[in-house]
Order: structure tokens, then sequence, then C-alpha cells
């Protein structure tokens, strides 16, 4: 019993832990992507997932001419993309 409750606390910490790791991927992918726009926004101190994305939102919201480089552009609508499927993915089907 112990050994088995053991082996479950193994596999949910690494799980965890890779999770955050790709997080921390994610992260550093899109801060080289953008470094000029996180720059340019004063957006350096944020982290994905936690208020980069919607700083550089709101810092283009307020200056229009701001021109985001083709590389930030496609690589923050593969992350929508991602979140969106699997959004779409955790949702129940709708049944009749």
């Amino acid at each position: 019993m112990i050994k088995a409750l053991m082996v479950s606390l193994v596999l949910i910490t690494s799980t965890v832990s890779m999770a955050k790791g790709d997080r921390a991927a994610k992260d550093a992918e899109l801060k080289s992507a953008c470094a000029a726009e996180i720059s340019m926004a004063g957006c350096g101190n944020k982290d994905l997932g936690k208020g980069l994305l919607k700083c550089l939102q709101a810092y283009k919201k307020e200056h229009k001419e701001m021109v985001i480089s083709d590389s930030c552009k496609n690589l923050r609508k593969e992350f929508r993309d991602a979140r969106q499927s699997k959004k779409s993915e955790a949702k129940p089907a709708a049944t009749k």
C-alpha cells in the first residue's frame, strides 16, 4: 500500500515538474522571438502566463504604430491556437 502511494506521488511530482519545465521553455522561446517588442513595451519583468502577453497587447493597443515582428506574431498565434485546442478538447461534447 505504501509502495503504491509512493509510486503515485513520484509520478504526480514528475508530471508537475515536466509541465513547469515546458512552461519555462515556452516562456524562453517567446521572450527570444519577441525580445524587441518586450523591450519596447517594458514588459521584461513579466512571464508567459503571468501577464506578458497582456502587457504586450495593452502596449500595442496604446501605440498603434508598433510593428510586431513576424516571428513574434507566428509564435503568439501558435501558442493561442494550442491553448484553444486544449480548451476544446477539455470540453465534453454536447449531446442531444
